[in-house]
């Protein structure tokens, strides 16, 4: 008989959260940008954002990427208590998290999440106790080590066990579980010679370009006129016929050339992907990968380099960014 599999369960504490409240309507492009200028933050590839909406609010909940951990659910700290109050319907509840510092005021309407506030920690007094009672219905203290509120009280290495055994849904899960998996025809290594990246860059390209029969028709019409421009000039040139019909043909044949060229730049696989080696060239970057998929280019290191800004003047933008036993896999998305 096989054995049930065991599902591991785990939380991150609001010290390693960061937390911001968005007014609904919202599009999925505004919660990312808006986010991280709501919390001043500029490196947004250190990141993970998860959220979800009710009503009226965005709740969008950040952690650092090198604090999730590999279980089957990673919870936020504030979200543990929808368990606690699930038996409540419309009273207003809170659960104070004293940290160190600080505390964290987690509010509910029933068990679904509203809002985290926060406050110091020597600003709590009894008056403020008084008037959090008249507020809510239900309070409870969690890590009140220091007794200076009047509500039930709880350990949280206790407390928190209890919860995440009954959490069977979860709004946000910040586990670090999903994998890439590219097909191994789609992929090839790249050693430390990246002077031969642009030698890559063309025949590579040309490869996946002939694919395209379509495009090897044209380019095949384009040469034939080209050519045969160039038997009618030469003989032109030989029976010195009048200047004025030289420089019509002379025309022609030009025009015939710029065809073949904006022809040649509108393959994008040879752009793109010199473009993409000729960022990672101009800082002298070590890669242990390169896989190509669609419009997907992705790339594994041992560390990071400072070429995001480069990679976005080539219309590169960044999709997903992963740490694994120190080592750092990135997807970069090709925007048409």
């Amino acid at each position: 008989m096989m054995s049930k599999k065991i599902i591991k369960k785990d939380f991150l504490t609001y010290e390693k959260l960061l937390y911001v409240k968005l007014t609904n309507p919202i599009s999925e492009d505004e919660i990312l940008k808006k986010s991280f200028e709501e919390l001043g933050l500029k490196d947004d590839f250190s990141y993970e954002l998860k959220y979800f909406q009710d009503k009226s609010f965005t709740h969008v909940f950040l952690c650092k990427y090198e604090d999730i951990l590999d279980v089957d659910y990673v919870i936020p700290e504030p979200l543990l208590f929808e368990v606690y109050f699930r038996n409540d319907t419309n009273s207003e509840n809170l659960a104070l998290l004293f940290k160190k510092k600080y505390i964290v005021l987690v509010e509910y309407l029933g068990c679904k999440f509203q809002n985290c506030k926060v406050m110091p920690l020597n600003t709590y007094s009894k008056i403020y106790d008084e008037k959090l009672k008249n507020t809510y219905k239900n309070i409870i203290s969690i890590d009140d080590t220091q007794n200076l509120s009047s509500f039930d009280k709880f350990n949280s290495n206790i407390f928190y066990q209890k919860l995440l055994k009954k959490c069977d849904r979860v709004k946000i899960n910040f586990a670090n579980k999903a994998k890439i998996n590219h097909l191994k025809s789609f992929s090839f290594k790249i050693l430390l010679a990246f002077t031969c990246g642009i030698l890559l860059a063309l025949v590579y390209p040309l490869y996946l370009y002939t694919q395209k029969s379509s495009y090897e028709k044209e380019k095949i019409k384009y040469e034939n006129l080209i050519k045969n421009q160039d038997d009618i000039l030469e003989q032109a040139k030989i029976n010195q016929k009048q200047n004025q019909e030289v420089e019509k043909l002379q025309e022609k044949n030009k025009q015939k050339v710029d065809l073949l060229q904006k022809f040649y730049a509108n393959t994008l696989c040879y752009k793109d992907f010199y473009n993409f080696l000729k960022v990672l060239n101009s800082h002298q970057s070590y890669i242990e990968a390169l896989y190509i998929k669609n419009n997907d280019f992705i790339i594994k290191l041992n560390k990071d380099y400072d070429f995001y800004d480069d990679f976005k003047k080539y219309h590169f933008v960044l999709k997903n960014k992963e740490i694994n036993d120190e080592k750092i896999t990135l997807v970069f998305e090709k925007s048409l």
